[in-house]
């Protein structure tokens, strides 16, 4: 740790500012990397649904607070998990 800080102390300000960003991107790089690895697969549950349709399961899906995505062509998938 105290080599880090010395080799740190060295470098100009320039190279400081680089090192930085770099360390902050690869930051954010894995952040990102992690979310998207983790999210969800989903599935269809309903397709070709009317309105109405949609509508009540929409209610049930939020009532027994599960996941839920509708596609513009009325498809309702859920998380796959489930």
């Amino acid at each position: 740790m105290k080599n880090l800080l010395e080799l740190l102390a060295s470098l100009s300000t320039g190279k400081k500012i680089s090192f930085a960003v770099i360390t902050v991107v690869s930051i954010i790089a894995l952040i990102s990397l992690f979310a998207w690895a983790n999210r969800p697969n989903y599935q269809v549950l309903f397709s070709d649904l009317t309105e109405d349709d949609a509508s009540r399961i929409i209610e049930r899906l939020q009532s027994d607070n599960i996941q839920y995505q509708v596609s513009g062509s009325g498809s309702i998938s859920i998380p796959s998990e489930l």
